[in-house]
């Protein structure tokens, strides 16, 4: 079991943990079994964020996160280790492959928290960067096994969107992506009113991307599918897991505000045209809202070889619980 994240030393640190199947720490892992990264973008003693984590077929580790760099913003970080803990010195530059400025922002804040390997060792991370307007775009960014930008994917190796809700210069931002068997790519997140931060009217955001980082006009037409709604409010909706089926069916998490102004757990489901399966839950849509006036959150889906779904979050009433959903 691999896990990663981050812990507070001076500032906070990347870490991966390693546990055997017991859930017992795996000695021969790094130190006591985990690796720790301080100052991945060039400056020691800030923080370096560790969000999600994918393996190779020979055990190498790839952690996708973030870093503070010199002028005191954050750049989008991949960190390779091999089996062992020890970072891959044959990776970008001594293991560490570190991006700034992917939306053609200066000094502004690049993040992701997706990372996945297709069948050849390419690498791909999604996640937001502002851009020279200020405004916060999803971008998709492509890296050949050895840490190199694949100039043969959008531009010079980067994809950026902006305004999937309609509204140019407004927040873009993806959470998570995955790949189907035809190399294209599916990134989940949100977009709209931009008011400083992460907040404000969003609407869910599924972006379709051929394997050269085109939109796929079959997919709703031009390649972005969003929903606004799902529990009933008008406020916000995101995107924050992904999964497709083996036939080409989309199955996004989230959670959408509701009427009573608290957060619903919910469950998209998409046929592989970007049209919802309306005989799937409620018009293609399941809502769960587990205690009344709280928040519920889905954070990771996934599904067994008998199409069952898991849904993984929290449900918060005086204070927040973890919670697995199950549905066939």
């Amino acid at each position: 079991i691999y896990v990663v994240g981050y812990a507070l030393a001076v500032n906070y640190d990347m870490v991966i943990w390693k546990y055997d199947n017991t859930g017992a720490p795996d000695n021969t892992f790094g130190t006591n079994g985990f690796v720790v990264s301080d100052g991945a973008a060039g400056v020691a003693n800030v923080n370096d964020l560790g969000y999600d984590l994918v393996l190779d077929a020979s055990g190498n580790i790839y952690v996708a996160g973030t870093s503070v760099n010199s002028a005191g913003d954050d750049d989008i970080v991949i960190w390779k280790y091999d089996s062992t803990g020890t970072l891959d010195n044959t990776f970008g530059t001594n293991g560490i492959v570190v991006s700034d400025g992917a939306a053609g922002g200066t000094n502004e804040k690049d993040g992701t928290g997706a990372i996945k390997l297709d069948g050849s060792g390419n690498i791909f991370v999604a996640g937001y960067s502002i851009s020279g307007a200020g405004d916060y775009d999803m971008v998709i960014l492509k890296y050949g096994s050895t840490g190199t930008l694949d100039n043969t994917f959008g531009t010079n190796g980067i994809v950026v969107s902006d305004g999937a809700s309609g509204i140019a210069n407004d927040a873009d931002d993806a959470y998570m992506l995955v790949l189907d068997s035809s190399g294209n790519i599916y990134v989940t997140g949100n977009s709209g009113v931009y008011t400083g931060g992460f907040d404000g009217d969003r609407v869910m955001v599924i972006w379709k991307y051929d394997s050269t980082g085109t939109p796929d006009s079959t997919f709703d037409t031009d390649g972005i599918v969003v929903h606004d709604g799902a529990a009933g409010g008008t406020d916000y909706d995101t995107g924050q897991d992904i999964e497709l089926d083996g036939s080409g069916n989309i199955y996004v998490t989230g959670y959408s505000v509701n009427s009573a102004d608290d957060e619903d757990m919910v469950i998209w489901k998409y046929d592989s045209t970007g049209a919802l399966d309306t005989t799937f839950g409620t018009g293609g849509i399941v809502v769960r809202d587990e205690s009344a006036g709280g928040n519920d959150h889905g954070y990771g889906i996934d599904l067994d070889g008998s199409g069952n779904l898991y849904v993984t979050g929290y449900s918060e009433q005086n204070n927040g619980d973890m919670v697995i959903w199950n549905y066939k």
